[in-house]
């Protein structure tokens, strides 16, 4: 690597690990969304199933 300056390469380290912890934070709620999401469909799916037995 070219030499350069120390505060430069540090600025330029700390963008980019902040852009990567940005995507992964999107990572992360896109797949809590995805779950919740699972689950509500399986809550609604057993609660029909037993109102279904009910009757």
């Amino acid at each position: 690597m070219a030499r350069v300056e120390p505060d430069k390469l540090l600025a330029r380290t700390e963008v980019r690990a902040s852009d990567g912890m940005h995507k992964l934070k999107k990572v992360e709620a896109r797949s809590a969304n995805d779950e919740e999401l699972k689950l509500t469909d399986t809550l609604t799916y057993f609660t029909r199933d037993t109102q279904a037995a009910k009757v």
